[in-house]
């Protein structure tokens, strides 16, 4: 369901007081590639209206076709090539 916009839109909602204005979700991360943030953490990300809005070499929470959501750093190249590139901080 996390694919589907109308889904998301229908998750449940919650004030965080902290938490700037904008529309935000909480994710949970699986694995260990993105310490220290460890398996079973929850990611709170703001939602961006635009590919345009990311920042090189920020982290993001992204929702993708085959690997669902992930948890990764994000270099936007779509300038370039099209793409952007998901790296993860933990080294193999």
């Amino acid at each position: 369901g996390y694919a589907d916009p109308e889904y998301i839109e229908s998750l449940q909602c919650m004030k965080l007081p902290f938490m700037p204005v904008g529309k935000h979700r909480a994710f949970p991360i699986m694995g260990d590639s993105m310490l220290p943030v460890k398996d079973g953490s929850y990611i709170v990300g703001k939602y961006l209206e635009s590919l345009s809005d990311i920042n090189d070499g920020k982290t993001y929470v992204l929702i993708t076709t085959h690997d669902g959501i992930v948890y990764k750093r994000v270099y936007n190249t779509r300038g370039e090539d099209g793409t952007l590139h998901l790296h993860s901080d933990t080294k193999v």
